[in-house]
């Protein structure tokens, strides 16, 4: 079966279901708002009635801003420096991924834990440096 497919206005086609499918996936053909009309067909319609059409997959979330936002959050609770740093790496990593390729998501997860690590680092930065430089002091003051 071809099918011709009008979206934004275009008329592109004719597209076997296999390569309207693909187009579907890529985004390159919005399944919402796209029209089809195929042999037999009386009027055109949309685009998710056309027998054998599947539903876009929604993007998954990048694993690197999951684990980078747990790392984060762990460090910010009981890890400290430890774990932030890590997470700091890892959410800039994801943000670059998510960037680059357009079938993730997961950019407020990346967001979230480059900005929950750099406070979490410089807390226990500040905290180890002022306490530090105490026990330092009341040692030398000894």
């Amino acid at each position: 079966m071809t099918i011709f497919v009008t979206t934004g206005g275009l008329k592109r086609g004719p597209f076997t279901l296999d390569e309207l499918n693909q187009e579907i996936q890529v985004g390159r053909i919005e399944f919402d708002s796209s029209l089809a009309w195929f042999e037999g067909c009386d009027n055109w319609i949309p685009i998710r009635m056309v027998p054998g059409v599947l539903a876009p997959t929604p993007p998954a979330n990048d694993p690197m801003a999951i684990w980078a936002f747990v790392l984060s959050l762990l460090g910010l609770l009981c890890c400290g420096i430890i774990l932030s740093v890590p997470a700091v790496i890892m959410g800039h990593i994801a943000l670059s991924n998510v960037t680059k390729n357009k079938q993730l998501q997961g950019r407020g997860l990346a967001i979230a834990a480059v900005a929950i690590g750099y406070v979490t680092t410089a807390f226990w930065l500040m905290y180890l440096l002022f306490f530090g430089g105490f026990a330092i002091l009341s040692s030398l003051a000894k």
